[in-house]
């Protein structure tokens, strides 16, 4: 199942932070782990569920003696088709980290089962199994969305149901070549006007955005597929081998080839 990958182990300590463009479900066993994330730093308790988007420089800088976690990767394209509160998505993009409730011990207790079975079945699943972990990953990314980004005004007003269209719309069609004009023209919008929207929600630019899905598409087909590299960059939507180079080792920090070989 391209896309979704799944680790149970010792958390290592990261001498530098890095970036990739995936969201990710952490799940803390045993023991305590650190992150520094998006400036500040955060610390996750055995029993905890978190979610950050990985695209955010991060950097695991501290764990208890004897601590296991679990993680589960979730691609930036297939959250973003998921029609989840803008709120919600918005908030990850900017850096945020979304943690279940710690007096919610229903959570607590389900979350536990459902990342070792996601894991094992991540790892070692037929097809059938790891389809069954998309629509529970997505079941649980729904509740931590209804808790973390409740309906209120913001959700109603004009601009949050703007950027959901612009969002949508982008994420349905990046794989393909896209221009400022064609967007604005889809959702109703001057392209200058979304352009300034997307920015001010997000926290950076609508084609940063488009870069940063086409690199996550790209990761997945260097992993789960047999295409040449030029291939790869053009079913993700770069429009050649040269700006998908570019983009890639900036965003990865190495080559599409290097990458295919970790």
């Amino acid at each position: 199942m391209i896309g979704f990958l799944g680790f149970r182990g010792a958390p290592s300590v990261m001498e530098v932070a890095h970036t990739h463009t995936d969201l990710e479900l952490n799940y803390v066993l045993r023991g305590a782990i650190t992150y520094f994330i998006a400036g500040g730093q955060r610390h996750i308790a055995a029993g905890r569920t978190v979610l950050f988007w990985a695209g955010m420089p991060h950097r695991l800088i501290a764990a208890e003696p004897r601590s296991e976690f679990m993680l589960v990767t979730v691609p930036l394209a297939w959250f973003m088709q998921l029609g989840l509160p803008t709120a919600f998505a918005e908030r990850l993009l900017r850096g945020e980290v979304v943690e279940t409730d710690p007096d919610d011990l229903v959570a607590a207790r389900t979350d536990r089962i459902l990342f070792e079975r996601w894991v094992d079945e991540l790892i070692g699943g037929d097809n059938e199994e790891q389809r069954t972990v998309m629509l529970e990953v997505e079941a649980r990314l729904r509740r931590l969305a209804a808790v973390n980004a409740p309906a209120d005004r913001h959700e109603t007003d004009a601009s949050s149901r703007q950027l959901e269209r612009i969002a949508r719309f982008v994420s349905e069609n990046y794989q393909r070549r896209l221009s400022v004009a064609e967007i604005g023209l889809a959702v109703s919008l001057h392209p200058n006007y979304l352009m300034a929207l997307f920015k001010r929600s997000c926290g950076m630019s609508l084609w940063e955005y488009v870069i940063r899905l086409r690199v996550s598409h790209a990761q997945r087909l260097l992993v789960m597929s047999d295409l040449s590299v030029e291939d790869v960059a053009s079913q993700s939507g770069f429009g050649s081998t040269a700006s998908f180079y570019r983009a890639f080792q900036r965003i990865c920090a190495c080559t599409p080839r290097a990458y295919r070989l970790v």
